[in-house]
């Protein structure tokens, strides 16, 4: 009988090890499936945008685009007023950017240096993540190419198909050039709309998003413009496309747009019903 019992007492205990271990096994299948279609689903997404790799899109959140310590290294025996010009640049670029885009993807210029920071008014930072973008500056020619203004570095994990480990490089002598016509001011010269640094730091945040370079009605094309080129009515369609796909959200000027379109509309409507 006391045999019979240890058997008993024996079996209980592995029979649950037996179920969770087939448990865990069909939950870790189930996971891999699950990833695999959402890869699967981001990647036709990703085709049907044209981006760079297929499905590699930036992860919903917050993303710290940071001044590295590099970065300003380079910058700060220039111009105060050369240096001012670069960070308007850049915060005026991701302002816009948010602008553009929904609430599911921000976009927040920041830095790790406090200098950096009381002298620009940005964010302190103490560290960032692998899903944040660092910002590096070269002084001569980037990737052996001389006409190269910035590039964007991006390694992606298969089954996400979130960007990771993004990096982007400027060309010290591209920051500092801006578009100067005869007779301007130094504070018309000086001005974000005369600074390649913004068309840049746009263009090259757009690579970080996932996308591939464009025709020449869009930021995207491969080639800084003269004059000043800003996102077109296209790359706002390309943003509006990429946050219905990848976030399933709106940019908050489109649902504005919207709502003052149904106003003007019940208005006219009202007042025809009125005659």
């Amino acid at each position: 009988m006391d045999k019979n019992n240890q058997e008993i007492k024996l079996k209980g205990p592995l029979k649950k090890i037996g179920i969770g271990a087939l448990s865990c096994v069909a939950l870790f299948d189930v996971g891999m499936v699950t990833t695999a279609i959402i890869d699967g689903q981001n990647r036709k997404k990703g085709a049907e945008l044209g981006l760079v790799l297929e499905g590699a899109h930036l992860k919903e959140g917050n993303h710290n685009f940071v001044i590295t310590d590099q970065f300003y290294s380079y910058l700060k025996y220039e111009s105060i007023d050369d240096q001012k010009l670069v960070m308007d640049s850049f915060k005026t670029a991701y302002d816009n950017l948010n602008y553009l885009n929904s609430k599911k993807i921000r976009f927040t210029l920041c830095t790790q240096n406090k200098e950096v920071s009381e002298k620009f008014d940005l964010p302190l930072v103490s560290s960032y993540s692998k899903y944040d973008v660092p910002l590096y500056v070269c002084d001569g020619d980037i990737d052996n190419d001389s006409k190269t203004a910035g590039i964007t570095k991006v390694q992606t994990e298969y089954m996400t198909c979130a960007t990771k480990e993004t990096s982007i490089i400027f060309k010290k002598s591209a920051l500092l050039a801006v578009y100067k016509y005869w007779g301007m001011t130094k504070e018309q010269i000086y001005s974000v709309s005369n600074a390649y640094a913004y068309t840049i730091c746009a263009h090259e945040t757009m690579h970080a998003m996932g996308f591939a370079h464009r025709s020449s009605n869009s930021i995207l094309y491969p080639y800084v413009p003269s004059p000043y080129k800003d996102f077109t009515d296209y790359d706002k369609e390309l943003l509006i496309n990429y946050n219905k796909k990848f976030y399933n959200a709106v940019p908050e000027y489109v649902k504005d747009q919207a709502q003052t379109q149904n106003s003007y509309n019940y208005t006219t409507n009202s007042d025809e019903m009125c005659r």
